[in-house]
This record gives structure tokens, sequence and C-alpha cells, in this order.
């Protein structure tokens, strides 16, 4: 296999378990889901066809990897939001 060939199965291999580990973060912290539901939720989006459809296409693929990870940040500012509100 060429050089290119292998970064790009690399990329590909790295942002779908991003886009797992992601996925399973926002699970167990935003909508509190158990480790194995958390797990599960988090295969499922990995190896789902939203994301298998997108490995030919690389840079879509880098993207939606991440999107688990904005909706993390979201919540957390949303939380910390919240957290203020409360205090008065």
């Amino acid at each position: 296999m060429a050089l290119p060939t292998k970064q790009v199965t690399w990329s590909i291999v790295i942002h779908v378990w991003l886009a797992g580990a992601g996925l399973y973060l926002f699970a167990r912290q935003a909508v509190r889901l158990g480790r194995w539901a958390s797990l599960a939720a988090a295969v499922i989006f990995a190896l789902s066809g939203f994301l298998g459809a997108q490995v030919e296409h690389v840079n879509q693929l880098c993207a939606s990897a991440w999107l688990p990870w904005l909706l993390l940040c979201v919540e957390g500012v949303a939380d910390a939001g919240q957290q203020r509100r409360a205090r008065g």
C-alpha cells in the first residue's frame, strides 16, 4: 500500500474512533446513560451508515466525527449557565 493510502486509512480509523469516543462521553455526561448503554450508543454511531457513507468523503467524515464533541461542549455551556442562574 502506498504511503498516502495508509495515511487516509489511518485518518478514517482515527476519526471513526473519535466519533465513538465523543458519543460515549456525551451519552454518559449529558444524557446520563449507564456504561453499557453509552458504549452501545457509541458503537452504533461509529459504525452507522451515516459515518460509513462519509468514508468516501474524508473531509465530511472528519467534520462529522467532531459532532458529538460539539454537542458535549454545548451541553457543558448550557449546564454552566443554569448553575450560574441558580446561584443568583
